[in-house]
């Protein structure tokens, strides 16, 4: 007997990742494939943002019991998730974490749950 109740528990980091969007720049992707990323202008955070409206430790995003939680670390101008001012929030599919400043100059980063790759049938066994 299989116990179902804790195998499907928790979503495992890499099913999660971030588009990131910034204003003259191609749109990009980060997989969310440990329990931490830290976001920043400063070149030793996971997820490197190069924009001088962006603090050199603007935030936190991590895994917490299956949760994903984003946790604005002090940051100079802020973080908005879905057009409010948060300081920390547990995020959910499609939610927008927008880093910016008060001249309207911003980078959206959307958290998104990944569709698994699509399983391929096995032809191994037919006749």
């Amino acid at each position: 007997m299989t116990n179902d109740k804790h195998e499907n528990k928790q979503p495992s980091p890499a099913g999660y990742c971030l588009t990131i969007r910034v204003p003259g720049q191609s749109v990009r992707q980060v997989l969310l494939d440990k329990p931490a990323h830290h976001i920043g202008r400063g070149q030793d955070n996971d997820i490197v943002l190069p924009l001088e409206y962006v603090s050199r430790k603007h935030g936190l995003l991590e895994q917490r019991g299956g949760l994903w939680i984003y946790t604005d670390l002090e940051s100079s101008n802020g973080t908005f998730v879905n057009g409010r001012q948060a300081r920390q929030v547990t995020l959910g599919d499609g939610d927008v974490i927008r880093i910016g400043d008060e001249m309207g100059n911003s980078a959206s980063l959307t958290f998104e749950r990944r569709q698994p790759e699509a399983v391929k049938p096995s032809i191994s066994g037919l006749t």
